[in-house]
């Protein structure tokens, strides 16, 4: 029988090769190595779910009461460790760019959106996944979820912000959410995102 090396979860194939001269082989016992056995005649796969060395054996029995007995070895590899980073997080306000990668290297990898390279930047709220492959091809899949909060419309920027500067020791702090901090002032609200820089509108309901 041939069969190759896998992955934690995936199916490893076995091809049954074996042939017998004037007789017929009517069972195959097989045992994976891993505490499993089957009685099956055809081709097949098995699911390992640990990573180690596996002997695996097949015993071949023909209808005149012979069999004759194979084994080989293959390994099975742990699938990879994927952890991403968001740049600058996975709420932004609409106009911004979220860029995303792998904490770490992989051999390849395949994004929802068909890109092949490490870092992706997307600018629409929505469900992702990155798919990510080592050098054994064992591969891990990871779903994400983007949002883009909405910026309230602006009426207009005062002057100049610096003469507004002395109003931030009275203004007082109406709600936070994480992704930035809203103080209110005068009928207006003053936006001062954690990312930098700050707008004036009207103040948020």
């Amino acid at each position: 029988f041939t069969t190759t090396d896998g992955c934690v979860g995936d199916t490893v194939f076995f091809k049954n090769k074996s042939t017998v001269k004037n007789d017929k082989l009517i069972n195959f016992f097989w045992n994976y190595g891993d505490g499993m056995d089957a009685i099956i005649k055809t081709d097949h796969g098995h699911v390992y779910s640990t990573a180690g060395v596996y002997t695996v054996r097949l015993v071949a029995l023909s209808s005149y009461g012979f069999k004759d007995t194979v084994t080989k070895n293959l390994e099975v590899f742990d699938n990879p460790v994927l952890s991403l980073v968001y740049d600058p997080d996975t709420m932004v306000f609409d106009g911004e760019v979220i860029k995303v990668r792998p904490a770490n290297v992989f051999d390849s990898m395949v994004w929802s959106t068909g890109a092949g390279q490490a870092e992706i930047s997307l600018s629409q709220a929505g469900a992702y996944w990155v798919k990510v492959f080592d050098s054994h091809r064992c591969f891990t899949k990871e779903d994400f979820y983007l949002y883009f909060k909405e910026v309230k419309t602006i009426i207009k920027l005062v002057d100049d912000i610096n003469k507004h500067k002395n109003l931030l020791a009275y203004v007082t702090l109406i709600f936070k959410e994480e992704y930035g901090e809203y103080f209110t002032f005068s009928g207006f609200t003053l936006w001062k995102s954690k990312f930098g820089g700050y707008q004036i509108g009207r103040a948020h309901v």
